[in-house]
């Protein structure tokens, strides 16, 4: 279209931009599973049971913290976007961004479960799954 009518597609682009953003945040935050993430995992399958708890809870508990502190000011931003309309589709930004609020909180919660596995089988309160 850009070259033979010399008016460019810029929709095509912004749709396959929006289309991985909540693509990827959405199956981040409900439909990838815990065992499908990618990790490097060398050293956690090496060590036992008892210390690979105690990394699970060790790498859960920062990105617990980390994301919880960003919420409020993510839920600022994406309130404040609601202002701004995307180029081409003239989409409200705030409902384009929204994804990443469901995703932060599908990860607080997600980490605070691992978290509180390995905590739990450290202590010996309940078995590792």
């Amino acid at each position: 279209m850009r070259l033979a009518r010399r008016s460019p597609v810029a929709w095509t682009t912004e749709v396959s931009t929006l289309a991985w953003l909540w693509g990827v945040l959405w199956g981040a935050a409900l439909v990838l599973r815990d065992e499908e993430e990618i990790r490097f995992d060398i050293v956690h399958r090496t060590v036992r049971p008892r210390v690979r708890s105690a990394l699970d809870a060790l790498g859960a508990a920062p990105v617990v913290g980390v994301f919880a502190v960003s919420l409020p000011a993510v839920q600022d931003y994406v309130r404040f976007m609601r202002i701004e309309r995307s180029a081409s589709l003239g989409i409200r930004m705030d409902l384009l961004y929204s994804v990443y609020l469901l995703f932060a909180v599908a990860i607080i919660v997600r980490q605070t479960v691992t978290l509180w596995r390995s905590v739990a089988a450290l202590i010996g309160v309940a078995p590792r799954r």
